[in-house]
């Protein structure tokens, strides 16, 4: 046997016994998320424009958009699909959830990815005062092929005064982020609340904020009130880049808000010690 036949030979014994010799560690994924209530497409000067969200959401390059308050073959706009609409536009996937029926047709919240969505699943929300149905579309997306997965929520919650649907809402979307075998996760929408305000905050002690200061999104031709929220779970999976509420007067009575973060691999298991 000759010297370098000796050395291969030696090499597949020990990785026989001792495993591969390394193993490439995940590396973090950058993402960009989009929350954006889009008003069905109609603008602050009335008018229906899909046109103008669709430039909106490209300026943003986003890979994720939670969208709100969408329909889904309504007569007021054209009884067109518009999370399918705009994820054609966008190429993009999409999973809508609808909350009630209105109009000749569905209104909800969308989810629009730019990587594989391999399942959704629309939550009603609790209303103990009655109102609008509201839910929350969570939609499970592959982050690469035969990789990590994730999750997104987009939701809305009430927007009457009586806040007692906002804090059944938030009670339980906040038991979403404790679920020990849960997927990493991000959790966007209009939650017609305040950051000071008791919903915000019980969501606040569950999930991470994405942001520690309000961003005003509403209304969106001069933005005074902070109700677009982002919140990610658990905190030690996420690293959190960039925050901030869009520059889109036009296109909707909200403006978007962008987060750029980055998905961290799990913690590697502490290797056993050596007896």
């Amino acid at each position: 046997m000759t010297r370098s036949w000796f050395w291969v030979a030696t090499a597949l014994v020990l990785g026989s016994f001792c495993g591969p010799l390394s193993v490439q560690a995940e590396e973090p994924i950058r993402l960009r998320v989009l929350s954006y209530n889009m008003n069905h497409g109609e603008g602050i000067d009335a008018r229906i424009d899909l046109n103008r969200i669709t430039a909106a959401i490209e300026a943003a390059q986003p890979d994720l958009i939670a969208l709100q308050e969408v329909d889904r073959g309504m007569a007021r706009t054209g009884r067109i699909d518009q999370a399918r609409l705009l994820a054609g536009r966008l190429g993009m996937e999409h999973a809508f959830g609808e909350n009630f029926a209105f109009l000749g047709g569905s209104f909800g919240n969308a989810v629009l990815s730019r990587r594989p969505i391999t399942d959704h699943e629309n939550h009603p929300l609790p209303a103990p005062s009655g109102g609008e149905p509201r839910g929350a579309l969570s939609a499970t997306v592959s982050l690469s092929d035969g990789g990590p997965a994730i999750r997104i929520i987009s939701t809305q919650f009430d927007h009457r005064q009586d806040d007692r649907n906002r804090l059944a809402s938030a009670d339980w979307l906040a038991t979403l982020a404790e679920s020990p075998d849960a997927l990493p996760t991000i959790l966007a929408g209009d939650l017609n609340a305040s950051p000071a305000s008791p919903t915000v905050q019980t969501l606040g002690s569950r999930w991470t904020p994405a942001s520690l200061r309000p961003l005003p999104t509403v209304p969106a031709d001069a933005p005074r009130a902070a109700f677009d929220h982002l919140f990610v779970a658990p905190a030690d999976r996420w690293s959190i880049v960039e925050v901030r509420a869009l520059d889109a007067p036009e296109a909707s009575d909200h403006r978007p808000l962008l987060l750029v973060l980055d998905w961290l691999p799990p913690p590697s298991p502490e290797s056993p010690a050596t007896p």
